[in-house]
């Protein structure tokens, strides 16, 4: 029945929830870890906002909203100054400042992936709060920094997890930063975000294999070492 399923979603939701900073100098922060229990990760944080404003809709629980709004404002203090649409990807707990983690081969400083994720700024500036402004300027500068980074066509090697673009690209990087320009598409209507998403769409049409699957380790050129294979 709908209601279980409504049930197990505000249950975790309910989780997201609970460690959300609700005052003080990081109101909004969630304290959204991936791979250590003192690092939050933008990445993380991010893509687990949607499902919060998609059950705030369904449930007509503002609060859902809210709060999802507010972690996505605090993620605006990730963006890099100086460096347009590059954001910090990690902040530490202990320290209450930003991990300078080099995880692009792009920028002398290697610091910072430009991270559209769910199109979550874009999304909370559609729903007109005092910060839709900076949210919507944020979402471009990012959206802009990945149309001048693309490589290989319909992806982005320079950028963790991928090992370079003429390297491996991880299967979902295409998809965590193609989609994302389909959200631009149709708030713009800008045709030249429509060709990136396409190009993306591309790429996985040109790495799958005969079967129908794809193998994890394909590169530039769509060849694999996976299991001895080119």
């Amino acid at each position: 029945p709908v209601s279980e399923w409504l049930s197990a979603a505000e249950a975790g939701a309910a989780f997201t929830l609970r460690t959300q900073e609700m005052s003080g100098a990081d109101l909004g922060l969630i304290h959204a870890f991936e791979n250590s229990c003192c690092d939050v990760q933008t990445s993380t944080l991010l893509e687990g906002m949607h499902g919060l404003l998609l059950l705030g809709n369904e449930t007509a629980n503002t609060t859902y909203i809210e709060r999802a709004s507010l972690a996505v404002e605090w993620s605006l203090k990730t963006l890099i100054p100086g460096e347009s649409g590059l954001m910090y990807d990690s902040y530490n707990l202990t320290s209450r400042s930003f991990i300078p983690l080099k995880w692009n081969t792009l920028t002398p400083s290697r610091v910072g992936r430009p991270m559209a994720d769910d199109s979550m700024f874009l999304r909370v500036a559609q729903l007109g709060g005092p910060k839709s402004a900076q949210l919507r300027r944020a979402f471009y500068e990012v959206i802009d920094r990945l149309i001048a980074t693309e490589a290989p066509p319909g992806n982005w090697g320079g950028y963790v997890p991928c090992s370079g673009v003429n390297g491996s690209m991880h299967p979902r990087q295409a998809f965590w930063w193609g989609m994302p320009f389909v959200e631009a598409y149709r708030d713009t209507k800008n045709p030249k975000y429509l060709a990136v998403a396409l190009r993306a769409g591309r790429w996985y049409a040109e790495a799958q294999k005969s079967d129908g699957g794809m193998f994890r380790h394909t590169d530039a050129q769509f060849q694999t070492s996976t299991f001895g294979q080119v």
